[in-house]
């Protein structure tokens, strides 16, 4: 009887260690010092993946104006519609991101005052100037593309019937477009590692 008992309580025990574990301070120590080296690592290396976006742009532009690639201007005006339309939502987007990101950063700022976790609370603060550095160069990009989408459309309109290069027209427009989704996704990997 004494011996079903013990069997019970260590299996009740081992049940509940199983559900529910206790937490392994080292393991969470190591956690958070790979997420604050993972965050930091981030918020330094964006501005050059910003660059390395650029690079590629500038070299796709090289290689579509050496193959000279050239399109209708109603192919020009369909193009530059899409991305009118895309840069606004983007645009739009951007701002609704970046307010919910720095209301996610905020929280976690004042639950970190009212654990007295101050080296957290000193932590999220910068990634909350990291995360507005990013929104601004996000909405920048995006603005910058939609102007030169809008730029790209009195040739073609006023001259019907020409044929314009593919690299001038489209190459800019998009690869601004796409520094702005880098820094979207920047944004992105900053409040996770967070």
């Amino acid at each position: 009887m004494v011996n079903s008992r013990r069997t019970a309580k260590s299996h009740s025990a081992l049940k509940n260690a199983i559900l529910w574990p206790e937490p392994y301070p080292a393991r969470d120590g190591v956690a958070k010092l790979m997420r604050k080296i993972e965050s930091t690592r981030i918020q330094k290396s964006w501005p050059w993946l910003i660059v390395l976006a650029l690079v590629l742009a500038g070299m796709t532009y090289l290689i579509l104006s050496h193959i000279g690639s050239s399109v209708s201007s109603s192919a020009v005006i369909e193009l530059d519609k899409d991305l009118i339309s895309t840069n606004g939502l983007m645009i739009a987007f951007t701002g609704i991101i970046f307010t919910g990101m720095l209301a996610e950063i905020r929280f976690r700022t004042e639950r970190a005052i009212q654990t007295s976790d101050q080296q957290r609370a000193n932590r999220l603060e910068r990634t909350s100037k990291a995360l507005r550095k990013t929104a601004l160069a996000s909405f920048l990009f995006f603005a910058l593309s939609l102007s030169d989408a809008i730029g790209n459309l009195p040739g073609p309109l006023s001259s019907p019937s020409s044929t314009f290069s593919l690299a001038t027209t489209f190459v800019l427009s998009v690869a601004l477009m796409v520094g702005g989704l880098v820094n979207l996704m920047i944004a992105l990997a900053m409040i996770v590692s967070e």
